[in-house]
């Protein structure tokens, strides 16, 4: 009887270690999962960070890269005008003198 008595009371014991170990197991997967969750949202958000961050290098190389190739134009524009002027005032100057 007494030892009939002590196999219950162990069988409840490790029914509620079982129960136990397993709600315990739960709030672990629970928070595993949040945890990946908050990761994969964390991920998301730094991806949203990098894709903006590379549109705005993006945009800002073109927009140097606009800027020094109008500066260069301009400058050649500026070359080839003054040799133009040369030019003329060679051609005027050599008129002048009945070179030409």
């Amino acid at each position: 009887d007494t030892a009939l008595q002590a196999c219950m009371s162990a069988k409840k014991s490790a029914e509620a270690m079982v129960a136990s170990t397993t709600a315990m197991c739960q709030k672990s997967v629970i928070a595993a999962n949040d945890k990946i969750s908050k990761c994969e949202a964390a991920k998301a958000k730094e991806k949203g960070r990098v894709l903006k961050y590379k549109m705005k290098a993006k945009a800002a190389a073109q927009t140097k890269c606009g800027e020094e190739w109008n500066k260069r134009n301009a400058e050649a524009k500026s070359k080839l005008d003054q040799c133009k002027i040369t030019a003329e005032t060679l051609s005027n100057e050599q008129a002048q003198s009945g070179v030409l």
